[in-house]
């Protein structure tokens, strides 16, 4: 483990920071210097946050011993917060190359010629606030995605937070052991209020 900030996912919406904050100490037995909730712009809870310990000792006991514990009738899962995005960052003030869409979470360039058979998913039942970078986001706090896209209504117009989606999408991982790994962890979890219905893709 790398970094003293834990996600934390499946919360209720009623959870507040301070709720988050008091279970992963009393669970933990450790110093928590911060907690998030993380909200839409009209104050709705996204359903996850951020914990941050004061050392990575804390943050590792969190990893270990908070996933399945019920908070507000909720059963949490907690892992590592990887930051997805930041690398791709780095990576393009370097000078890399990108697929111009917006949706690689890095700019590392696709290969048109191959994908791993298995590293594509396909993620169903979507709350209609998903966009793009939403799933990106929820993805990569399981490994580093390679492209993520929700499929929009036809007439809708260009992609914004306020248009509606089709509720499914498609996530896309350096690896098929990165997907596979994703869908063990999110399939049958809740997401922005609805319940994920995960699979592999089988164009893939």
């Amino acid at each position: 483990i790398i970094s003293n900030r834990v996600y934390v996912g499946n919360l209720s919406w009623s959870t507040t920071p301070r709720d988050l904050e008091l279970h992963l100490a009393e669970v933990t037995g450790r110093e928590v210097t911060r907690a998030n909730v993380m909200y839409f712009r009209d104050g709705r809870s996204k359903g996850c946050g951020i914990v941050e310990f004061a050392t990575l000792d804390g943050a590792a006991a969190a990893i270990e011993t908070c996933t399945d514990t019920v908070l507000k009738g909720r059963k949490l899962f907690a892992r590592e917060d990887r930051e997805p995005g930041q690398e791709g960052r780095q990576r393009q003030s370097s000078g890399g190359g990108g697929d111009g869409n917006g949706r690689s979470s890095s700019s590392h360039p696709r290969n048109a010629h191959y994908m791993e058979p298995g590293s594509k998913l396909f993620v169903g039942n979507l709350s209609k606030e998903v966009g793009w970078p939403e799933l990106r986001d929820h993805f990569g706090r399981v490994a580093k995605v390679d492209w993520a896209d929700v499929v929009m209504d036809r007439g809708e117009g260009n992609y914004n937070n306020e248009k509606k989606n089709k509720g499914f999408g498609f996530v896309r991982f350096y690896s098929a052991s990165d997907a596979k790994r994703a869908m063990e962890e999110l399939n049958g979890m809740e997401f922005m209020g609805q319940v994920l219905e995960i699979r592999l893709d089988d164009r893939t």
